[in-house]
């Protein structure tokens, strides 16, 4: 699926007037956001390149929110429950 980044789709949205939809998909550990552009679909990257996934649905919806779409789908078909990051023992340490 082709990918957009967030500066392009911040654009498309404002030129829009807010007439995009968009999904929130559940992936392996967590969430990506797909973007409905007319008759084709792109998936929200990073700078990188690489596909941006939200650690909880919450933290997607937010994002969604600040984005100026108002109203999106969730797909939970593809998603499995895990941490998004691995565990960082020496920080929970460290604050003690």
């Amino acid at each position: 699926m082709p990918s957009i980044r967030e500066p392009v789709l911040r654009e498309l949205i404002e030129a829009s007037g807010g007439s995009i939809s968009a999904t929130v998909s559940g992936r392996d550990r967590g969430f990506a956001l797909v973007v409905h552009l007319g008759i084709s679909n792109k998936i929200l990257a990073t700078s990188k390149g690489a596909v941006r996934l939200f650690a909880s649905l919450d933290t997607a919806s937010t994002f969604v929110k600040d984005l100026g779409i108002e109203r999106f789908e969730v797909d939970m078909s593809g998603y499995q429950p895990g941490r998004l990051r691995s565990a960082r023992p020496d920080r929970s340490e460290s604050l003690r």
